[in-house]
């Protein structure tokens, strides 16, 4: 490297280690001067300490000299920490990592990855600022979620290599491998929307409750608020609003789920999904137009997603649908595929979504795929609008059935084109 990269490199360091350190002297800004362990200058000094032992090592060709520089510089750093530990009750490591990766990223800048360390440095500096948000999340999140967590993370890299690839049934329908990695990633996907309401919580308010809670199920969001608002008709506009703002998002947790499995599906089903998504917000604009003092409180409207039964049915639905669409594509044709797709839609979405696109272009058109597809999200669109109804009363039913009517003839429109 030429003398102005070396230079540059070093400033880059220099600059780093000032982003962590002014971070870092903030929020130890109440310590005496001369108590912490690192400050501002300090900071700056070890991310261009790191650049410089980057620029000896390489000088030398001797990467040793740029370990026994870490070595020597943890050593210090743990004195540093020993004697502070003496005078405090708080123990706590998060400056000293701080630290030492800020060497690190000094090192990084001179060694020519000068983007990828300050795109780290931005991931440190995000993590030590929201230490009390994390604290809260981590406060709100429950053991079962914690198990279930880690059941997911045992079916992905424990079970799932396990399984064979190639299909187990006379149809070809069924590789045990596909289906597991399906339920995983519907699993997945519903439990980050589970893991979001509950750690936003009840103050988030209703409209937060149904777009977070729509990525895990919208109709459990639908069944939860409908019954709010037979007890709370004064709120039924702001309860139809997160039903509304729900079934927004199923679709677009249709395309994402779709185009996962077959990438094909994007350009297929992105006009419909934006057609409805559109016609949802317009029609929370309108219903939120009238401002109401809401008196109701959302609890979370959704079961774990990573239950054993849950999971369990979701897999046996996997296994079904394949075997019957490929048995009713023989027999009765596009149709038949129609059919199915709206009485298993009307229940469950995802199964039949994950079904017809991996199908599509091998067992069956991409249109009917995509028709199929869109006849399942307008089902259970259809069958939200008949839950208000049904247990929110006369009021919430004609709400979200005009609202949802609304985003579905949108979607109707994505599809033609």
């Amino acid at each position: 490297m030429t003398l102005p990269d070396d230079l540059t490199g070093l400033g880059v360091a220099l600059a780093l280690g000032l982003l962590v350190g002014i971070e870092r002297g903030w929020h130890l800004r109440d310590q005496a001067e001369g108590t912490r362990v690192a400050g501002v200058r300090t900071f700056g000094l070890i991310g261009l300490l790191g650049g410089v032992a980057a620029l000896l090592s390489r000088t030398f060709e001797s990467p040793l000299l740029l370990g026994g520089a870490f070595v020597g510089f943890a050593i210090l750093l743990t004195a540093g920490y020993v004697a502070t530990a003496r005078r405090s009750t708080a123990i706590g490591m998060t400056t000293e990592i701080a630290a030492c990766l800020t060497f690190g990223f000094g090192a990084m800048a001179v060694a020519g990855h000068g983007l990828a360390a300050a795109s780290a440095t931005v991931a440190v500096l995000v993590l030590l600022r929201t230490k009390h948000q994390l604290h809260g999340w981590i406060a709100r999140i429950r053991e079962k979620e914690i198990r279930a967590g880690i059941t997911l993370l045992l079916l992905t890299l424990v079970l799932l290599p396990l399984l064979p690839t190639e299909p187990i049934d006379p149809w070809g329908a069924v590789a045990p491998r596909t289906v597991l990695w399906m339920v995983i990633l519907v699993a997945g996907l519903s439990f980050l929307g589970y893991v979001a309401v509950r750690v936003v919580g009840p103050r988030a308010g209703l409209l937060a409750t149904g777009v977070l809670g729509g990525l895990a199920s919208s109709t459990a969001v639908t069944l939860s608020l409908s019954r709010l608002a037979r007890g709370h008709a004064s709120n039924v506009r702001i309860l139809a609003a997160g039903v509304v703002a729900a079934s927004a998002i199923m679709p677009m947790r249709v395309l994402i789920v779709s185009s996962i499995v077959n990438r094909a599906m994007l350009p297929r089903l992105a006009f419909p999904v934006v057609g409805m998504a559109i016609g949802a917000v317009i029609a929370c604009v309108l219903l939120l137009r009238r401002r109401e003092a809401s008196t109701v409180v959302a609890a979370a409207p959704i079961e774990n997603p990573l239950e054993l039964g849950t999971a369990l049915r979701l897999a046996a639905v996997l296994v079904v649908i394949p075997i019957l669409a490929s048995m009713i594509r023989d027999r009765a044709g596009d149709w038949g595929v129609y059919v199915l797709s709206a009485v298993s839609g009307s229940v469950d979405v995802d199964a039949i979504t994950l079904s017809l696109s991996r199908m599509a272009d091998a067992k069956i058109s991409g249109g009917t795929a995509t028709v199929g597809v869109g006849i399942a999200v307008a089902a259970n669109t259809t069958f939200k609008a008949v839950l208000a109804f049904l247990i929110g009363g006369a009021p919430m039913g004609r709400l979200v059935a005009a609202s949802l009517g609304l985003s579905l003839a949108l979607g109707a429109v994505g599809l033609l084109v």
